[in-house]
């Protein structure tokens, strides 16, 4: 098809899974830009940042140490090998696992079947995507996931992608796949050497319906869903970063007060209740006083107003100067 290019991989019809290649590197080249404008960003590695200033889309202290652990391993083992990998998953997954979910002794992958997407939407409806690959076809699939890591004759952040997709449709283990294809895909851009090694797990822990539908939709062939959808995030992640390293600079921000604008900017509705469950799912603070104390510090720095009676929060500077900012990113009902 014209504009379009195969993957290598094939779907369970046996037929290749394949992408619309114009659109996706346009995608592409517009990352790279954004990189190539803000100097901070080609110095910027989030994996390092995460590890220090902490987690954000997780709500669970297990998940995060592992998270972390994750980032620490793959900044030291950049080599995409599968026995990296099952270092890797061992991280990821410690003390997560139990009883059908543990992968049998003595072996990488799983050796039975497993449902690749079920989803509960808010509505109550239920939305299922079949069995996973076959267990015997796994290793071979692996094997070949990791050839195609290794492959320099394309984009670094469309490769990275692929990949990700990839590894969701094998479904190698029992659970923990999707965090552990979101770590591949970093794990990527740090072996191609691309800064930054961009965060996608906080992007899609606050989209995660329209990330699960996008692998949905590109089960059949046309990857283009996903693709569109994780490059996109990719960007947005980016742009959050430009706005919070520019308003970093311009009011002195602290750690702590960066990580409370960047909860505001993430929040579907900036109010002080929506803050406090930001805060509470997301660093376990439960005392409303503490959240309040952080508000105050950003409106002592003149970041942000408060409105008693709406319970609004405004940020400031985005709000006067770039007012459609944030709709960039989807319809952003999920956020």
């Amino acid at each position: 098809m014209f504009g379009y290019e195969t993957t290598g991989f094939m779907n369970k019809n046996g037929k290749p899974f394949f992408y619309n290649s114009g659109k996706t590197s346009k995608k592409a080249a517009q990352i790279e830009g954004l990189i190539n404008r803000h100097s901070f960003l080609t110095k910027y590695s989030e994996p390092e940042r995460e590890i220090n200033e902490g987690i954000i889309g997780e709500c669970y202290n297990q998940t995060i140490g592992n998270q972390k652990k994750a980032y620490s391993f793959l900044l030291k083992h950049p080599d995409l090998t599968e026995d990296n990998l099952q270092s890797l998953y061992e991280i990821l997954s410690e003390n997560q696992l139990e009883g059908t979910s543990k992968i049998e002794k003595n072996g990488k992958y799983r050796q039975k079947g497993v449902k690749l997407i079920e989803t509960i939407y808010p509505y109550g409806f239920k939305v299922e995507s079949g069995k996973g690959l076959d267990p015997s076809l796994v290793p071979k699939c692996m094997e070949d996931l990791f050839k195609f890591l290794n492959k320099k004759d394309i984009d670094p952040f469309i490769k990275a992608q692929i990949a990700h997709f990839y590894f969701v449709f094998v479904h190698p283990y029992y659970d923990v796949n999707g965090r552990t294809a979101r770590t591949l895909s970093i794990w990527s851009l740090i072996k191609s050497n691309k800064n930054p090694h961009t965060i996608i797990n906080r992007g899609i822990c606050f989209n995660k319906d329209s990330y699960l539908e996008s692998i949905r939709k590109s089960l059949k062939g046309d990857i283009t869903p996903f693709l569109d959808f994780s490059l996109d995030t990719v960007k947005y992640e980016l742009q959050m970063q430009i706005e919070l390293h520019s308003l970093r600079k311009k009011f002195n921000l602290t750690n702590e007060e960066s990580e409370t604008l960047e909860l505001i900017l993430r929040s579907p509705k900036k109010t002080l209740p929506r803050l406090y469950h930001m805060f509470r799912f997301q660093k376990g603070i439960q005392e409303k006083k503490i959240v309040v104390q952080k508000l105050v510090q950003l409106l002592q720095k003149n970041v942000v107003s408060y409105n008693k009676e709406t319970k609004e929060i405004t940020i400031l500077d985005i709000e006067e100067k770039n007012k459609g900012f944030w709709r960039i990113y989807g319809s952003g009902k999920n956020r």
